[in-house]
């Protein structure tokens, strides 16, 4: 039977030490709480995505740009700073997703990724494209 102290010492971190201090700032996921140099950006999404926050329709928005340049963290430090307003509010007339297009690469994924959200049970496939319009249009 192996020792269940084992993972004591990588746990404590008094005693296992590292170079880095948080692993999640590595993550493609991440979020800073603040966000450098980069306070034109945002500020240009938040104001044409703000409308939803009066129920009115926002502009489209087209974000390009070199790659590593901080695009989708923009996006989503926004997403971040609208969710927080909306549960300040308890606004509820419009809710954000982020898919990734590289990794949900065909309409139908997309489609999927959105939905079961809404639908748990489209988490499974086999379900038509049709029939992930059917339910778009009745959320919507």
């Amino acid at each position: 039977m192996p020792d269940e102290k084992i993972f004591d010492a990588l746990y404590n971190h008094t005693t296992y030490r590292t170079l880095i201090k948080d692993r999640n700032v590595l993550s493609p996921h991440y979020v800073p709480d603040t966000i450098l140099y980069r306070d034109e950006e945002i500020k240009a999404i938040a104001k044409t995505i703000s409308p939803l926050l009066r129920k009115e329709k926002p502009k489209n928005l087209f974000i390009y740009g070199k790659t590593g340049t901080g695009k989708t963290t923009c996006v989503k430090y926004v997403m971040k700073k609208i969710n927080e307003i909306k549960e300040r509010y308890d606004i509820t007339n419009f809710s954000l997703h982020y898919i990734n297009c590289r990794i949900y690469d065909s309409r139908y994924k997309i489609m999927q990724n959105f939905l079961k959200v809404y639908y748990p049970e489209i988490e499974k496939s086999g379900f038509g494209i049709s029939y992930f319009y059917e339910k778009l249009t009745h959320l919507l």
